[in-house]
């Protein structure tokens, strides 16, 4: 899968939070925030649709940090 083309409309592991959240991760680390919020919205309406849910605390948070883009989502400080 290319970066140019994130995924299908549908995505494998609609309600895996973990894997949606390395996902947006790599998204965002490789420039492409907009399509990494994006995954957060999907997913959130996802579970809101079929099961009623939010998001757990964890991706919300990490939606957060990109949003705010948060410094801590850098490689460089990963890395160090």
């Amino acid at each position: 899968m290319s970066s140019a083309n994130y995924g299908p409309r549908r995505p494998r592991h609609p309600f895996n939070e973990e894997f949606q959240a390395q996902y947006m991760l790599a998204l965002y680390r490789s420039g492409q925030q907009v399509k990494a919020l994006d995954v957060f919205h999907r997913l959130r309406a996802t579970l809101a649709a079929e099961l009623g849910l939010g998001p757990s605390r964890t991706i919300r948070s990490l939606h957060e940090a990109m949003v705010h883009a948060h410094h801590e989502l850098s490689l460089e400080v990963i890395g160090a």
